[in-house]
């Protein structure tokens, strides 16, 4: 079975000379379909820097990532940005909801890139599940912090990624 997401050897630098910082270091990792993965360790370990490395936020400096076995090094920018928005769904710690934006209108804009092919009644199934459908005409700055996240979620899960980081 082809692994659902695959790091060969990736390496993740900053800076240069004296200032250059490794953050990952021919780090290897490989997910299934199902499986769930927690990732810890203490703050500035390099966790956020393997997430959005994986999820194709940043590049790696070396190494290799296939994702459902399609190398990414090679895509376009516009393949990938078509990677990230059909496989990935992203849950960050800051929310990054737009702020002009209500919480249904956050999936509207989803529906919208994708061309309708979301279903009104995945969105209420997640509003519902999700606790949102009494604050889903409210901006971000209206909610509190666990609605939020629990709109960010919402976003991330309504494409039915394959991924979610």
């Amino acid at each position: 079975m082809t692994a659902l997401i695959e790091m060969t050897q990736v390496t993740k630098t900053y800076g240069e000379g004296k200032m250059k910082v490794v953050a990952l270091h021919e780090t290897n990792f490989q997910l299934n379909a199902g499986e769930f993965v927690a990732i810890v360790g203490p703050s500035g370990s390099g966790k956020t820097t393997f997430l959005t490395t994986l999820g194709q936020l940043q590049e790696a400096s070396s190494g290799k990532i296939l994702v459902k076995g399609k190398e990414t090094g090679s895509l376009t920018e516009k393949e990938k940005t078509n990677l990230r928005f059909r496989e990935f769904g992203f849950i960050l710690q800051a929310s990054n909801l737009i702020p002009f934006l209500t919480v249904k209108e956050q999936l509207d804009l989803i529906d919208r890139l994708d061309k309708g092919k979301n279903r009104k009644s995945d969105r209420k199934e997640l509003f519902d599940l999700l606790d949102l459908e009494k604050v889903q005409d409210h901006y971000p700055k209206a909610l509190s912090g666990g609605e939020r996240q629990r709109a960010a979620i919402a976003r991330a899960l309504y494409n039915n990624p394959s991924i979610v980081l």
